[in-house]
């Protein structure tokens, strides 16, 4: 995960931290305010696939750049989502059992059903802007009989 100056930060559920840094981020001490933390990271993240999914479907719909802008496009909007599947959506499970009944936690699990909603979609997206990608190379090649 990554706080809002793009720094990679860890945060620790297990147990209260009390003096944590990472560089010039300070972790959150106290289990709220590390779930507080969680579920900005979530929606920060979903923010972020917004804006990727965004600047892939503005690539997909201006005739002008050549295909290959455009499947930088798409193969960015494919890595974050693949991303987010494999690295930020299973911190949502690894939260301990003790902190799942905490008022707190109940906004985490909304931003993460919000993240995997948004996630899907730009899975969705990747896909068929991939077939259209093809098919539009499949259009320009000549066929040889």
């Amino acid at each position: 995960m990554h706080d809002a100056k793009g720094n990679a930060v860890t945060i620790d559920l297990t147990e209260d931290t009390t003096h944590r840094r990472f560089g010039a981020a300070t972790l959150p001490v106290g289990r709220r305010a590390q779930l507080i933390a969680l579920q900005q990271q979530l929606e920060w993240c979903e923010q972020a696939v917004i804006r990727t999914q965004r600047d892939a479907d503005r690539a997909m719909r201006n005739s002008d750049l050549p295909d290959a802008e455009r499947w930088q496009a798409v193969q960015r909007l494919r890595a974050l989502s693949w991303k987010v599947c494999r690295e930020v959506l299973p911190l949502i499970s690894r939260v301990p059992p003790g902190l799942r009944d905490h008022d707190a936690f109940r906004g985490v699990e909304e931003a993460g059903h919000s993240l995997r909603r948004r996630t899907e979609d730009a899975m969705r997206d990747n896909a068929n802007y991939a077939v259209d990608l093809v098919n539009a190379a499949n259009d320009r090649t000549p066929v040889r009989w």
